[in-house]
């Protein structure tokens, strides 16, 4: 095992550690639960347990986020809830369940998709293009991608979300899934650049490490939320 893959398990074990704590407060500390939403620590760590490849276990959590309420306004939406169960049934080869979750996913995606606030809207086509990716469409996967970037490119750097980001470096896996190596490159090239300016010099140099052992798929384990 590497030294990155060692590291990243340690991190998300820690964080899932935390998340384990976090839970049982609210649980059982009346004070606590008035400032945390039970529903939002469930999708996290639904997502750190998936991560950790624990798939049950995380299906289990991604399920009580979606029984506890409206999520809108606590950090996570329904789209993500069923867009994470979408791949946790691929991983577990549940393919029939994994495309009705994705298409649940795809179906709020694309109301977010609709918004005439910029943020909403480029959530919305980048959630959707994420979710048309794992089930390999990629020229849908291409257009949405396409529409985060035209959304945001004229407002960089003042007004511009991270999703600009995430959506060219998803741009990029998309084109070289595809087999266009050099276009590709480009794009994420300029993901690079984009999350320098950032100051997320993190997942640049994860970036720049993918693209030299020509795996940048490599780079869809820090962006998969």
């Amino acid at each position: 095992m590497n030294i990155k893959i060692k590291r990243y398990i340690f991190s998300s074990n820690a964080a899932l550690s935390y998340q384990n704590k976090k839970i049982n407060l609210i649980k059982t500390d009346e004070k606590y639960k008035e400032y945390q939403y039970i529903g939002s620590n469930y999708f996290i760590r639904g997502k750190i347990l998936f991560l950790l490849g624990r798939y049950e276990e995380a299906k289990e959590d991604l399920n009580l986020s979606l029984s506890t309420g409206s999520p809108e306004g606590h950090g996570y939406s329904l789209a993500k809830v069923h867009r994470y169960l979408g791949k946790i049934y691929s991983k577990t080869n549940e393919k029939e369940t994994a495309e009705i979750e994705f298409e649940k996913a795809i179906s709020l995606y694309t109301k977010m998709c609709e918004s005439r606030i910029d943020d909403i809207s480029s959530e919305g086509f980048n959630g959707r293009g994420k979710c048309y990716y794992n089930l390999g469409l990629y020229e849908k996967t291409q257009s949405d991608f396409m529409k985060v970037i035209a959304i945001n490119e004229h407002i960089y750097p003042d007004a511009c979300s991270r999703t600009y980001s995430l959506a060219t470096k998803n741009m990029g896996l998309t084109l070289w899934k595809k087999g266009d190596k050099k276009n590709a490159i480009n794009y994420l090239r300029k993901a690079i650049k984009l999350f320098y300016e950032r100051k997320e010099s993190y997942y640049a140099r994860e970036i720049e490490n993918a693209i030299t052992n020509e795996n940048p798929e490599d780079i869809l384990v820090l962006f998969v939320s």
